[in-house]
């Protein structure tokens, strides 16, 4: 058993190995491609609802003695409507689709 041979795994219950065993192995039921699968679904949800996302960025900033100036820029990055559709559709894909 390889895990039993991982350092700090010694002392857990067997039924506790078997479950480490079992997760790390990819049987589970949520495995790395259903938890890609569900990023996806949610970005592209994200991305259709809200349509894009702002964010603030210090461009400039003086320190005049006491006196501080600081120009803060507003930049708004906007999501493509196909890009949303194809991180749906290829989310629904990965989930639904058995190998």
């Amino acid at each position: 058993m390889v895990i039993a041979r991982v350092e700090g795994l010694h002392h857990l219950p067997p039924t506790r190995l078997l479950r480490i065993k079992i997760f790390l192995s990819g049987s589970n039921e949520m495995n790395a491609v259903k938890m890609l699968a569900i990023v996806l679904i949610v970005a592209g949800a994200l991305g259709l609802l809200y349509g894009g996302f702002t964010y603030t960025s210090d461009t400039h900033e003086a320190k005049l003695g006491p006196i501080a100036l600081v120009v803060k820029d507003t930049k708004t990055v906007n999501i493509p409507i196909w890009a949303g559709v194809g991180a749906l559709v290829t989310g629904l894909v990965l989930l639904f689709v058995k190998k």
